[in-house]
């Protein structure tokens, strides 16, 4: 948003959603551009960035060698990506790249670990498709992950670009699946839609992209409304009674285990008798610290 439209970021989602719709940062970087957006991406690296997220789902406009020209810079660096995709082309069969073969492409190109953010509401219908292509990506050798959050809808900013209410058929939405959260209102229509993005661009909305489905017909699939209730444990089937627990092992018999020669999978290191917390060991590492990431379109490059 930086490079392309002179907006400054604060590191907030509220400056960010507010300026979700703003045109100019949606449009093909220029060369210089590009430069500015990889320099700024080197120096959040050097400041102890962890890796590099790309918002390239919120910009259709941009040029698919921008993508690879990040990817590269982030298999330099050693640092993972995390994008959220680009339009599949299922949904704009004009999208510059379909999302999910962009991921991909730049994994095996640039040999930079791509990780393939929520596949599950950036796929919607077509995560089948999309999740062969990452496996045959990864039995190829390329370092590409992925990743689904376990909740039925989305969340966004309301201006952003493929929830335009010309846009929203592309996924199989209407108006009334988007909630605006400051209200908990259904949007009611399209018009509805277009006064909200005009009053409010910055405002969180969910979305019902993810309703829960079941891929074969059956009488023992239960329906949405309906989950909750097939989830409770039923009334006359009793609880499996549990085994007792083993006598915790003492701090000899830890280390007898950990220093034999077993292998991580052998029993030795993953027998049920050892206890739940290893002791202190003056030797292990501290945990890493929690960092930013470097993001192309959040952290003011693009």
């Amino acid at each position: 948003m930086e490079a392309l439209a002179n907006i400054n970021l604060d590191g907030s989602l509220a400056v960010l959603f507010q300026n979700l719709p703003d045109p100019a940062w949606h449009r093909t970087a220029t060369p210089p551009e590009v430069n500015r957006i990889l320099k700024r991406l080197e120096k959040g690296l050097a400041d102890g960035a962890l890796g590099i997220g790309i918002l390239a789902g919120y910009v259709p406009g941009a040029d698919p060698s921008e993508y690879l020209k990040v990817a590269a810079l982030a298999a330099k660096a050693a640092v993972p990506t995390y994008t959220h995709s680009r339009d599949l082309a299922e949904f704009t069969p004009n999208t510059r790249a379909d999302g999910a073969g962009e991921i991909v492409r730049a994994a095996a190109e640039t040999g930079a670990h791509m990780h393939y953010c929520h596949v599950n509401s950036t796929t919607l219908r077509h995560a089948e498709r999309v999740l062969s292509l990452v496996a045959r990506a990864q039995r190829a050798g390329s370092r590409v992950t992925t990743e689904a959050y376990p909740y039925g809808a989305g969340m966004t900013g309301i201006g952003a670009a493929f929830l335009a209410p010309d846009r929203l058929s592309e996924r199989g939405l209407v108006p009334p699946d988007l909630t605006y959260a400051l209200t908990g209102e259904r949007v009611a229509d399209a018009a509805r839609l277009r006064e909200l993005r005009a009053a409010d661009p910055g405002a969180v909305v969910a979305s019902d992209a993810m309703p829960l489905t079941w891929s074969q017909a059956s009488p023992r699939a239960p329906t949405p409304t309906s989950w909750s209730s097939t989830r409770r444990r039923s009334p006359t089937r009793p609880p499996t009674p549990r085994a007792p627990a083993p006598p915790p092992a003492s701090a000899t018999s830890w280390s007898t285990a950990t220093s034999s020669s077993a292998t991580p999978s052998s029993p030795a290191t993953r027998s049920p008798a050892a206890p739940s917390a290893r002791p202190a060991d003056a030797t292990r590492k501290p945990a890493r610290p929690a960092g930013r990431g470097s993001d192309t379109r959040t952290s003011g490059q693009r």
